[in-house]
């Protein structure tokens, strides 16, 4: 009995050397035997187990493999990648990530109401919604058409809205943007009221701010790489808005000043919805030389 007692012993003294060892060479985080269920990190390693019947052990996935491709983790049936621009006559322009619409409390919620989303945002009272899907299509409803079947679901690329109310031809998917139309105009132009989104969804224009070129350098191979960074940015032409002779002018009312701009500068000058203000934008110039805060737009 004491020779069993002395083996056990030297046995148990064994195995605590020998972990002892591991965890010095290889430190393990405490927390992953405190916060993780045995049974959690027994499933997980016999998935390993499996995995090693094809793949080698060095080229298993951690999170830095995940981190370093992806820039994140996924959720299973949603593009976390895709994002729902919200603009138009809204109280502040949105960029929302899908997964934030879909994902509450850690659980996939399958629809939403298209009113509820509206109104989680701030947007109560429209007249018109326009979705965009990212090959070019869209679809305008009116609110009085729009109801409690009215909903967005997700989609394996991105969003999809669908309401049994309305045609087939409606249900929209890879919906990437929605413009509200309201009658609550944010400015006006020459004393008449404008919808913001009105303007857009019919003339809407990209175009490109904020060019700068950037310069890596290998210090140690003597080698310098440059590359242009830029900002894209979506609104309508000054111009398009009214019109003016060559020595005419314009002038820009904000809550605090009156700007004047003359015709070389309104050639190239936007309108545009940034976060919650009407912006004049002068893609060749500095954000800070914009005008933000935009209430009237009028002729000299």
């Amino acid at each position: 009995m004491k020779k069993y007692l002395v083996r056990y012993l030297l046995l148990g003294v064994g195995v605590f050397l020998a972990v002892s060892v591991i965890i010095s060479l290889y430190p393990i985080p405490i927390r992953v035997l405190t916060e993780y269920p045995l049974h959690s990190l027994l499933e997980e390693g016999q998935m390993m187990h499996e995995c090693a019947e094809c793949h080698e052990g060095e080229n298993f996935h951690s999170c830095d493999t995940c981190h370093n491709h992806h820039g994140s983790a996924t959720i299973e049936g949603i593009d976390f990648y895709s994002t729902l621009h919200i603009t138009g006559d809204v109280p502040k322009e949105i960029y929302l990530p899908l997964n934030t619409v879909f994902l509450k409390e850690k659980k996939i919620i399958e629809k939403i109401n298209i009113f509820d989303l509206l109104q989680e945002h701030g947007i109560n009272v429209f007249e018109k919604i326009i979705f965009y899907t990212n090959d070019g299509g869209f679809v305008t409803v009116s609110q009085e058409n729009l109801g409690e079947d009215s909903n967005l679901v997700p989609y394996e690329d991105g969003i999809r809205f669908i309401d049994e109310s309305l045609h087939e031809s409606t249900w929209l998917k890879s919906i990437v943007q929605i413009i509200i139309i309201s009658s609550d105009s944010k400015f006006q132009v020459n004393n008449i009221p404008i919808s913001y989104g009105e303007l857009i969804s019919e003339e809407a224009v990209q175009f490109t701010v904020e060019k700068a070129k950037v310069i890596y350098k290998d210090i140690d191979g003597g080698i310098s790489k440059t590359a242009e960074t830029a900002a894209r940015l979506e609104g309508v032409q000054l111009l398009s808005l009214l019109s003016i002779d060559e020595d005419q002018k314009i002038e820009v009312i904000t809550d605090s000043n009156i700007f004047t701009i003359d015709m070389n500068e309104a050639i190239n000058s936007k309108i545009s919805l940034i976060d919650d203000q009407i912006v004049v934008v002068f893609p060749n110039l500095s954000r800070k030389e914009w005008i933000y805060g935009v209430k009237e737009i009028r002729n000299q």
